[in-house]
This record gives structure tokens, sequence and C-alpha cells, in this order.
């Protein structure tokens, strides 16, 4: 029997699943700003700061985790357009070049003050942002997309059993078998700590079997609190770890395997907020229309703030002063730099989207998309003929 009441809201959108976008790239944006103001380095006269940046940083760590789980829930049942990935693709050769451009007019001495070679660097990253790996989430994600309907069409043929035991068995391959070596540099699976597109594959294909397992689900609260105890367990071994080797070993070590993408709690604590936020049920029409608006920018934010001229001429170092404010009120202050980021790139997102709607990117994309498919499939008859 399906569960009818996680099945998405009326016009086939679950708009829950929108609210866990938005709310992933915050956490991906306030782990940026803590990254940037060098606030995960212990200072012995802040220690307070120190852990409590700390809790912050791993309660977002499963963000990315999230992405890669929506992409498989939602894609498993949803109709493949060619044209998207290509869409995507000049969404983010808009920015990158645009960025480019706009440094060189306003602000020519920071691409005078790179090496030569690091100046040519910045131009591919700028022009070819896959091939040049600009935004590594990205570039897995547009050699994922080729893989998609395959991938699709072996998860819907599977049985609900099947798909059970699919996701069963990457979690505990991929987030078990990994988990101790990581931490002697021995990357077994080569997952790169899950910058990578094998660990991103295994995050679609387990949101792809998370929407096809009928199984009961708890209600929101219970996933929410298990999401809490995940995201403890990994913080307090951290500080436990480090403080117990520091004073065995005279150094800090072993502290980081609770706190990677491929960790089985980080991993847990992304499945909980997507099966916590997936029941969420939004009847207010301004609600849906603020929430699609909102979501439909995310991914322009994370483009936007982590441009390689902006992260490494804008962000860097920017919030270091926060090392400055007592533990009380350096929470707050991450938090709130972290929204603000995250509101002005919405709102730089607003010229980008007039301007594609005007040049009618995405019939533009479609076509072409539609085209290649054609002609793939006409090449596929004529050899079948043959």
């Amino acid at each position: 029997m399906k569960h009818t009441a996680f099945l998405p809201d009326s016009g086939g959108r679950n708009y829950g699943i929108d609210i866990l976008r938005i709310i992933s790239m915050y956490m991906i944006v306030t782990e940026h700003v803590i990254g940037q103001g060098g606030l995960l380095v212990r200072n012995p006269n802040q220690l307070s700061a120190y852990y409590a940046t700390w809790a912050v940083e791993t309660a977002c760590f499963c963000a990315v985790n999230c992405y890669g789980l929506i992409s498989g829930y939602v894609g498993v049942y949803s109709r493949f357009r060619p044209g998207r990935i290509l869409e995507l693709w000049l969404q983010v050769f808009f920015y990158t070049s645009l960025i480019y451009l706009a440094a060189m007019l306003l602000h020519p001495e920071w691409l005078a003050s790179a090496s030569a070679e690091k100046a040519d660097s910045l131009v591919l990253k700028c022009f070819l942002p896959v091939s040049w790996n600009t935004y590594w989430y990205f570039s897995c994600y547009f050699v994922l997309s080729f893989f998609m309907p395959f991938i699709n069409r072996m998860v819907k043929a599977l049985s609900e059993r099947e798909c059970s035991i699919l996701f069963t068995v990457s979690f505990l391959l991929m987030c078990g078998l990994t988990l101790i070596p990581r931490n002697y540099d021995i990357d077994v699976l080569t997952l790169i700590g899950g910058y990578s597109f094998v660990w991103l594959a295994v995050l679609y294909v387990c949101g792809a079997c998370l929407r096809r397992m009928d199984f009961r689900r708890l209600k929101s609260r219970w996933y929410i609190l298990i999401y809490a105890v995940m995201i403890f367990i990994s913080w307090i071994y951290k500080i436990l770890m480090e403080n117990y080797t520091r004073k065995t070993l005279g150094t800090a070590k072993y502290g980081r395997m609770l706190t990677r993408y491929t960790a089985p709690t980080i991993f847990l604590a992304a499945v909980c907020l997507l099966l916590a936020l997936e029941q969420v049920k939004i009847k207010s029409r301004a609600a849906i229309t603020a929430i699609k608006w909102i979501a439909a920018g995310t991914f322009s934010v994370y483009i936007i703030h982590a441009h390689p001229i902006i992260w490494n001429y804008v962000l860097k170092g920017a919030f270091k002063r926060f090392l400055k404010l007592p533990g009380v009120q350096i929470v707050p202050a991450i938090l709130w730099t972290g929204l603000w980021i995250f509101v002005l790139c919405s709102l730089m997102d607003v010229v980008r989207r007039g301007f594609f709607k005007a040049l009618r990117i995405r019939t533009f994309t479609d076509f072409i998309g539609n085209r290649i498919s054609a002609l793939s499939l006409k090449e596929g008859h004529s050899s079948r003929e043959e």
C-alpha cells in the first residue's frame, strides 16, 4: 500500500523538497562563511567559540548530501529533458564569464596580482567551468546527468525490496567500508571524501531508492530528532577524540572521521532531513509562490558566491573578525552573515532570470536537446535496421 500522505502536493510538486533545497543551500553558504573566517582552527584562548563553530559546521555538513539525494528522489520519476543540462551550463557560463569580465573592468588589480600560470588557470576556470572543475559539484552533476535516464530505468525496474537492498548495500559499502581507512589517508573507493562523481552517483541512486521504497515513515519530528542525534554524535566525537589524542599523542588526530560527506552519521542526517521535509504540506498560495521563487534561485546562489574571483578576492578572509567575538556571539554572526549572502545572491539572480526569459533560453535549450535526442534515436534505429 502506498503512503499517500507523502506524495507531492497538487500539481505534482512536493514543496517540502523545495524547502529542503533552500535550507541546504543556506547551510552550504554558512559553511563557506565559517571556512573563510578561519573559524575552524582551534584557539586555546577561545575554546567555547571553537566548539560552537564546529557545532554549526557539523550541523550544516549534510547539505551537499541532501542535494544529491534530492536529485535522485525527484529525478527518478521526472521526465528527462535533454536541454536541462545545457540550460544549467549556460547559467553557469553566464555567471563565470560575467563576473570575470566585471573584475577586469572594476578591479583589474585582482587579476594583475595573480601569477601568469594562475591567471591562465583562472581564465580557463571562468570560460570552461565543467572541464576545469570550477565547481566540483556541477562538474560531477554535468557528467551524471547523462547517466540519469539509465539509472532511473534501472531503479524503476527493481522491486521495492530490491531497492531497499540496493540502498542498504550502498550505505554499508560507501559509508562503512571507507570509514576507518580514510583516517589513514587510504581512499578505498576513490570517493575523495565525497568530492567526487562516484559519491554523487551513489547519492542519486540512494535518493531514487528512497522514493521507490514503500515503508512506514515516522512523523517528521522523529526524523528531525534523529538528525539532531546524528549531528551530536559527529560533533561530540570530534571534540572528545581531538582532546584525547592531543593529551595522549601530543597532536589532534582522527577527529574528522564523522565529519565528512561519506561519514555514516552525516549521510543518515541527510536522509532524515529528506524524509522529514518530504512530508511537509504547503496550502498557502503566497507561501507556495515564495518557496518556488527562492528554490529556483538556489543553484545561482552557489554559482555566484563560490565563483573563483568572488571566493579568492571578495570572501577570502572576510570573516576573520569573527574570531574576536565571544562564543555566545559568534554563532548568530555566522548565521546572519550566511543569510545575507544567500539573500543578496538570490536578488542578483533576478536579473539573470529576466535576461534568460527575454532571450527564451529554455525554449532554445529544449529545442537543441530534443534535436540531439531525435538524431540519436534515428541513428539507433538505422543501426538496428542494418
